[in-house]
């Protein structure tokens, strides 16, 4: 390298001299006055400032060196099988011919609330609780990150502030770490300590919005690397949506998408750089939608429809964008949930036609393999008109009595069993559940002695049912209005029919007056895995309940609209938020839009018909365009 750096060097003094020859030649050859001889004599100095100058450019340009982002830098660590928890990585390359020594990265953060222009530089309302964030560097009660260093990441070495980079090759730097929680994500910045020490930890939900701005550089570095990331719950939750869609595509197609994932999957980190692109578009809307919900001013239809015309648009964008995406904006589509909220908005709006090309031309929608896709199916038949419903085309696009060979998938193997007698599937051996042949062999797996438990208590079995309904009755204690329903004698004070018998079974060993539809109701409630699969079984049981009045079985009914309420109630109590750091007022989240149910199923139970008004359809949509993009662990003891 020290060879080549001579060699330029010398030829540009050869260079130089060789033009000091040539001007003195025409000076001596041609007549010319004597004013334009001391002119040209005047330039050599400057030729030589000139080529002097150039020498140094070259020693520059031959002792520094480049620094890209690869393959558009972002990358991503996932802690959990979904995802769920992860780190986000950027990769940067070094794309020049030598060494980058001693290269650090340095972080900004600002805040903003989503719809607001400012941007905040202290942090202090955005902190989560110190439980959720280990050792923490910080101790300030209102930090600001103003270039503060990031580390690198190496196998071998560590963790380390700087870094040397050789040529054409790339190291990672780790820019946060991401966990899901109720109503939102724990953002977990590292400091130059290490991972297990953050810097800050930060509260992400639907109403924030992070900006993080990064640098990169040092000495022998000829520019600085700036980038930055626009971080958002919905962004995340995309993340967690395009790793399910890779075992979606596994299960139906059978064949080798390993293509297909990482094409999409690298479409959707892409989505964390780009500010104002369609997963924060998409996420707003939403936020429109449920948001005046939550805060007690509901829209009207009407308004609805107005806003949800917005997923119209972002659809025609994805599909208009095939000479980027190709055939892959159709599974961007449902990554990013618009795909879903199209279609209802057409129903809605009652464009019945554009809604059956719709589904039969999108591979995903009409195929239906994935949980979000049957609750879009479930909420499509209780808006749907009866005379829609009866024609043939809709029958097919609109049946649900194989959802369980879709939602088999998102729980357990031992629960597979009762899940399927539950959407009247038909009956499944804990044998062939759990993958077990010899009695003794069965015996001795966890999932077989848990998959018999639930399948007893729903045959009836006392001591079973008796033990699902305590562990029910444990979850109703954190409801505020436990101690009411325990001690109070009035009817204002009762609690829902259902929550009541399970409150009587377990604490008075009072029997219930149908044995067997109580003790289905207790598998049912203490099923869910998700969020998400608890308001499919809402949506399932209200089909249910519709089917009964549509028979004249009005006590039948009401036992499955009594069985929506107490889901919603138990939704209400299982999602309830983890709070910001010092946040006094309570903020309306998941839980709310699952205690909202409670309306709904009052109005029904009043007047003991199946009308849903325009109101309570909303309900359900709040809920729904949550769940579109977003899916909540439930954890039991």
């Amino acid at each position: 390298m020290a060879v080549v750096k001579g060699n330029i060097a010398a030829w540009i003094r050869i260079i130089g001299a060789v033009i000091y020859f040539i001007v003195m030649v025409i000076v001596i050859s041609i007549k010319v006055s004597p004013q334009t001889t001391a002119l040209i004599l005047s330039a050599i100095p400057t030729l030589a400032l000139l080529a002097e100058g150039i020498n140094d450019l070259v020693k520059y340009y031959s002792s520094t060196t480049t620094l890209e982002l690869e393959h558009d830098g972002i990358n991503i660590d996932c802690r959990s099988d979904d995802c769920r928890k992860g780190r986000i990585i950027i990769r940067v390359k070094n794309t020049g011919r030598n060494i980058a020594k001693g290269v650090y990265a340095l972080i900004s953060i600002r805040a903003r609330e989503i719809g607001s222009p400012e941007e905040e530089r202290y942090l202090g309302r955005f902190l989560v609780d110190k439980d959720l964030c280990g050792n923490l560097v910080t101790t300030n009660e209102d930090p600001r990150i103003e270039g503060e260093y990031l580390p690198w990441l190496s196998p071998h070495e560590g963790i380390a502030t700087k870094v040397s980079i050789d040529s054409e090759h790339s190291r990672e730097l780790l820019v946060f770490e991401y966990e899901r929680v109720p109503d939102g994500y724990v953002i977990r910045v590292p400091s130059e300590k290490g991972v297990d020490k953050p810097r800050v930890c930060l509260w992400l939900d639907f109403d924030t919005k992070y900006i993080f701005h990064i640098k990169v550089y040092w000495k022998n570095v000829r520019q600085p690397l700036e980038t930055e990331l626009y971080i958002t719950m919905d962004k995340l939750d995309a993340i967690a949506s395009s790793k399910a869609m890779q075992a979606m595509l596994r299960r139906i197609y059978f064949f080798d998408e390993k293509e297909i994932a990482r094409e999409v999957f690298n479409i959707v980190l892409k989505e964390l750089g780009n500010n104002g692109g369609i997963t924060e578009r998409a996420a707003n809307l939403r936020k429109k939608i449920f948001n005046p919900l939550l805060s007690n001013t509901p829209i009207s239809m009407e308004e609805y429809l107005g806003i949800a015309s917005g997923f119209e648009t972002l659809w025609n964008e994805l599909r208009n964008l095939r000479n980027q995406f190709g055939w892959l904006a159709v599974y961007l589509g449902s990554i990013f949930g618009v795909s879903y909220e199209y279609a209802v908005y057409l129903a809605l709006a009652k464009r019945w036609n554009d809604l059956a090309y719709f589904i039969e031309n999108n591979s995903l929608l009409f195929s239906c393999g994935d949980d979000v896709c049957v609750m879009m199916k479930l909420l499509l038949n209780l808006i749907t008109d009866e005379k829609i419903r009866e024609e043939v085309i809709w029958r097919n696009i609109l049946d649900v009595s194989k959802i369980y060979d879709t939602l088999k998938y998102y729980v357990p193997d031992h629960l597979k069993p009762a899940l399927a007698l539950l959407l009247n599937y038909g009956q499944i051996t804990c044998k062939s559940a759990c993958r077990c042949d010899e009695e003794e062999e069965c015996l001795n797996q966890e999932c077989y002695k848990n998959c018999e438990r639930i399948l007893n208590a729903l045959n009836g079995n006392e001591n079973m049912v008796k033990e699902i309904a305590s562990e029910l009755d444990s979850v109703l204690q954190h409801h505020w209005a436990y101690k009411n329903w325990v001690g109070g004698s009035s009817e204002e004070s009762a609690p829902p029919a259902l929550i009541k018998e399970i409150i009587d079974y377990v604490r008075n060993n009072e029997r219930p007056r149908d044995w067997g539809f109580f003790s289905r109701a207790v598998v049912e409630l203490r099923l869910p895995t998700t969020s998400r699969l608890r308001f499919i079984l809402i949506l399932h049981d209200l089909l249910r309940a519709r089917e009964e009045f549509e028979k004249g079985n009005i006590d039948e009914a009401i036992k499955f609209v009594d069985l929506t309420e107490a889901h919603a109630i138990i939704g209400s109590i299982k999602y309830g938020s983890i709070k910001r750091k010092n946040q006094i007022l309570f903020t309306p989240g998941v839980a709310d839009l699952f205690g909202s149910v409670e309306k709904l199923t009052s109005a029904i139970k009043g007047s003991k018909k199946f009308e849903i008004s325009s109101e309570h359809v909303l309900t359900l949509l709040g809920l729904y365009h949550y769940h579109v993009q977003t899916n909540l662990a439930e954890t039991w003891p």
